[in-house]
This record gives structure tokens, C-alpha cells and sequence, in this order.
């Protein structure tokens, strides 16, 4: 029996764009940003890139997002059908967005023909598991296989932000105003977690209380073993002070024992960029065993 061909599609929360992402078999589809003036913008990373969304916060301007319309959706798996035998759509996490939930009539309507996986990630993590994938499908595995081994890919991630305060949260709507007005007297600054809708991971009040906070959740989710075997370990730095990003390195190489060569650094995606702001980072995390309990959420 002929191998099969899988098609894939992924959202804008990949943070990959244009020939970085895009192949015969790949295909994305964008959130919008919508700003205070609403002003939309297609985040594919052109007029709205990483440095001027910032640049726009220095400036007072506020954004939002809105879901990938699953219009958009149908008409790319429409395409890549004509050649493709089953399409995955790998989605960002539905603890940040509704886009996965969005996307589900669509199941019946393709039924046996188009998958979706809850990548309960953003970012780097996407693209590993992506090329995981594909690189799986070319050694023969089963399709089914390999789309189990996606939607259990979450379970050996883990991704911690920290913002310098509350007020992003609030402007996307994702904190209430008078939550965050007592939260920022108090000179405090939120950890959050992406896997699930509106987790917090931690509020604690410095900078370096936070980077330990988020090594703190590692420990949590995986126990102590994680700061002696990981896979990878990223570093989003959002164009943070250079002494704040040099600071976190030489942490990471303490608690992992690791060089700091072995760091991954890169921008967040900019569907996680709008809500975190500036002065906001975040550190991800790939076990090489599977992180316990993760599995019951």
C-alpha cells in the first residue's frame, strides 16, 4: 500500500513566517492585531513586525487579537486536499485563544481527512513538533502514529512568561481592570502559563523573583530531574535590558549546567509579543521524560 501524503497547516503562533515555514506540503493561516485606533493588521510579521510592536507600546498603543477566521482555514485545507490524502492542523494553545475550539465543525465536515492537534504551546515548541512529524512520516510510521505522538507532545513542554506588570493583560482583555489596578499598587508582576485558560503560574514582585518563579514551575511539573536532563531549553527575549537577558543566561547555565551556546534565544511570537509587552520574557522547556501529571489536564 502507497505511503500516504499529509498535508499540514499551522497558525501565526508558530512565529515562523514566509519561506521560513511555508513548503509544497505546509501551508499558514493568520490571527489578526487590531490596535487601539483599530487599525487591523494580518500577523504575518511585514508592517506589524516584533520591533514595531513594540516601538507602538513605547508609544501608548495598545493591541488586541481576533482568531483565525475558520474560513480561512477551509479554503487552505480546500487547497491542499487536491494533493494531499489527510491535512493536520497544528493550532496554538487553546489556553490563549479560541481558535482550536473554532475550528471543530470543521472535523465533520472532513471527516478522516483533516486532523487537528491542541499544541497547548506557542512558538519554538510548534516547530519542533512539526518537523518531528514530517521527519516521522518519511521513515515510513503509520499516520496515525505520528498524529498520536502530536497531541502528546505537550506533555514533555512547559512555557513560563512574566510581563513587567499587569497592564497588557488588562488591555487585552485578559485581566480585569480592577484586578490589575490592586495587583500594580502592589508592585507585582504575573507569571503566566499558556496551556490552560487564564492560568496563572505565580505573582511575585522583582525580576529575579520571577526568573526563579518559572524555574520553580519546572521543578513542578517535572520534577527536580529537569535541571539535569532536557532536551532544549528557550529563552524569549523580547528586547529586554541587557544586563536583565545576561542575567537570566548565567541562571540558566547555574540551574541546567549547560554553556551558554546551548541557549535557544529568540523572540516570542507575536500573538504572545501584544499581550506581554515590554520589558516581558519567558523561558520554555522540552523534558526528556514525560512531565508528570500533565496528562490528566
Amino acid at each position: 500500500m502507497a505511503q500516504q501524503k499529509i498535508g499540514f497547516i499551522v497558525d501565526s503562533s508558530i512565529g515562523l513566517f514566509g519561506d521560513e515555514i511555508l513548503s509544497d506540503d505546509t501551508r499558514q493561516v493568520f490571527f489578526n492585531i487590531t490596535d487601539k485606533n483599530n487599525v487591523e493588521y494580518e500577523d504575518n510579521n511585514l508592517i506589524l513586525s516584533r520591533e514595531e510592536i513594540l516601538k507602538q507600546y513605547l508609544l501608548g498603543n495598545q493591541f488586541k487579537t481576533s482568531a483565525v477566521s475558520p474560513g480561512k482555514v477551509e479554503i487552505v485545507l480546500e487547497e491542499l486536499l487536491e494533493t494531499y490524502d489527510k491535512v493536520i492542523l497544528f493550532t496554538v494553545s487553546s489556553g490563549l485563544s479560541c481558535f482550536y475550539d473554532s475550528v471543530q465543525y470543521l472535523l465533520e465536515d472532513y471527516k478522516d481527512r483533516f486532523y487537528i492537534v491542541d499544541t497547548k504551546e506557542v512558538g519554538y515548541s510548534i516547530a519542533t513538533m512539526l518537523s518531528a512529524a514530517k521527519t516521522m512520516l518519511n521513515q515510513g510510521k503509520d499516520f496515525f502514529e505520528v498524529l498520536e505522538f502530536c497531541r502528546n507532545y505537550y506533555l514533555y513542554n512547559f512555557t513560563s512568561f512574566t510581563c513587567e506588570n499587569w497592564s497588557p493583560l488588562v488591555n487585552s482583555g485578559r485581566v480585569p481592570a480592577l484586578v490589575s489596578k490592586f495587583l500594580n499598587a502592589l508592585k507585582t508582576r504575573p507569571i503566566i502559563n499558556f496551556d490552560i485558560k487564564n492560568k496563572l503560574g505565580g505573582v511575585v514582585k522583582s525580576f529575579e523573583a520571577a526568573v526563579e518563579k518559572i524555574f520553580n514551575n519546572f521543578k513542578k511539573v517535572f520534577g527536580p530531574s529537569i535541571f539535569k536532563e532536557q532536551e532544549y531549553i528557550v529563552f524569549y527575549n523580547n528586547k529586554i535590558e541587557e544586563s536583565k537577558a545576561e542575567y537570566i543566561r548565567n541562571k540558566i547555565v547555574e540551574k541546567f549546567n549547560i554553556t551558554k551556546d546551548k541557549i535557544i534565544e529568540m523572540f516570542v511570537p507575536n500573538l504572545v509579543l501584544i499581550y506581554t509587552a515590554n520589558g516581558s520574557f519567558g523561558l520554555h522547556i522540552r523534558g526528556k521524560t514525560k512531565a508528570s501529571g500533565r496528562d490528566k489536564e
